[in-house]
């Protein structure tokens, strides 16, 4: 039995509406005219190879690339699947520079000087 493909739409889906969290769309109901949820949710691959049932995410939101994920175990290699896209840390900013930006953003600021002086209490 071949391996199937299938969008699981979560409950950030941008096609909400449309597609409910945990349900299920196929390439096929994609390409229907008149199917409007395009959504940006993973690719998932399920089924049973080889007496083994498998059922795990491609990590792309791409039907082409999902295909080469799930043909490669049909083919007699393990499924490999793309590493996720590295993501990069914001910049760290020290404490000290944090509190000097926001007094000096709550000096140029119409404020009393008595809450002036509990910022400069509490930093």
């Amino acid at each position: 039995m071949p391996l199937s493909l299938y969008r699981r739409h979560r409950l950030e889906s941008e096609a909400k509406a449309l597609d409910p969290e945990d349900s299920r769309t196929y390439e096929a109901d994609e390409k229907r005219k008149g199917y409007q949820g395009r959504c940006r949710c993973l690719i998932h691959v399920g089924g049973t190879l080889n007496g083994r049932r498998i059922r795990q995410s491609t990590n792309t939101t791409d039907w082409e690339q999902a295909h080469k994920v799930a043909d490669a175990p049909q083919a007699g290699s393990a499924i490999v699947t793309p590493p996720p896209e590295p993501v990069t840390p914001p910049a760290r900013v020290a404490i000290g520079d944090a509190c000097a930006a926001f007094m000096t953003n709550r000096e140029s600021a119409q404020i009393a000087s008595t809450t002036l002086r509990k910022y400069r209490t509490l930093l």
